[in-house]
């Protein structure tokens, strides 16, 4: 887009990114586009802080379980967002949290791979009760002993008691 609107200079090394975006969208399409960019600039840009806070509240209450570590970490959020907001040259920030991102990817990715023999399993245990005539799968945590699951995590999961819900049969 940028590049087809004719706005981008070669060698004008000065323009900032969001600037020569705004300008190429408000170019080809008209003064209006800037105020949608913004919003959805805005909408973008709240959303990852919050998504990005709560991965790091929802660690530091599993490392830490402290009313003060949270407030602290809540405290710093607020002070790190005023700072990236008002102080020149915070683009900067952006070359430091990208790595950091890409190291937090690659962190889920081998969380992902460990976890997917476990994930296989209970596909593997889904089809099978598709397979063998059950109408409403139902998760069993009795078949995976070595998770050590909470049973009464699922309501409808099947237990070993009389409150376990019957399994229907497809006729």
């Amino acid at each position: 887009m940028i590049l087809l609107s004719g706005v981008y200079q070669p060698g004008n090394e000065d323009a900032d990114g969001i600037v020569v975006t705004q300008n190429a969208l408000t170019a080809g399409r008209g003064e209006w586009t800037m105020y949608v960019l913004t919003l959805a600039i805005l909408l973008f840009s709240f959303s990852s802080i919050m998504y990005n806070y709560y991965l790091g509240e929802t660690a530091l209450r599993e490392l830490i379980p402290s009313k003060i570590a949270t407030h602290i970490l809540r405290w710093a959020v607020i002070a790190i967002v005023l700072v990236g907001a008002i102080a020149p040259g915070a683009t900067a920030v952006f070359f430091f949290s990208d790595p950091l991102m890409g190291l937090l990817a690659l962190a889920n990715l081998t969380a992902i791979l460990m976890l997917l023999p476990t994930a296989l399993g209970v596909v593997k245990d889904y089809t099978e009760q598709l397979k063998s005539g059950v109408d409403k799968p139902v998760f069993d945590p009795a078949k995976f002993p070595g998770l050590n699951l909470d049973a009464t995590a699922w309501e409808d999961a099947a237990v070993n008691t009389d409150a376990a819900p019957a399994r229907r049969r497809r006729k």
